[in-house]
């Protein structure tokens, strides 16, 4: 007596649900460490925003009222909005730079926000 049976056993469907999961695991391993750098172009991003805005409104000034800006650490003194920016920290630096007749000041801006690396604008004001 032969009957044509068709679909699958149950060691069939449980060898099939073992290899899913070990390649399941497997996809996530190799996608983990991307996750975790996938905030790294946002935080540039910002950064980059706020170091740009920062270094904009600090050029327009003229080059006598630059200095007052040297030193400068709160981001509520720099830009109008800087709630937006919770989490972040900024560093003004105005210094001359020497050299005969020289009549340019570097202006360099530095953005970090916790275990992030610090990103640096650097710019010249010239008087003339």
């Amino acid at each position: 007596m032969t009957t044509n049976a068709k679909g699958f056993t149950l060691i069939e469907s449980v060898i099939v649900i073992v290899l899913l999961g070990f390649a399941a695991l497997t996809l996530s391993s190799f996608l983990a460490p991307q996750s975790a750098q996938s905030s790294d172009a946002n935080y540039y991003n910002r950064a980059s925003a706020l170091g740009g805005s920062v270094m904009s409104r600090l050029l327009a000034q003229s080059y006598n009222d630059i200095d007052a800006f040297n030193g400068e650490t709160d981001l509520s003194n720099l830009i109008q909005d800087a709630s937006t920016y919770t989490n972040f920290q900024i560093e003004v630096a105005v210094e001359p730079v020497s050299g005969a007749a020289s009549n340019l000041k570097s202006v360099i801006v530095e953005v970090t926000a916790s275990s992030q690396p610090t990103v640096s604008f650097n710019a010249f004001k010239g008087n003339y």
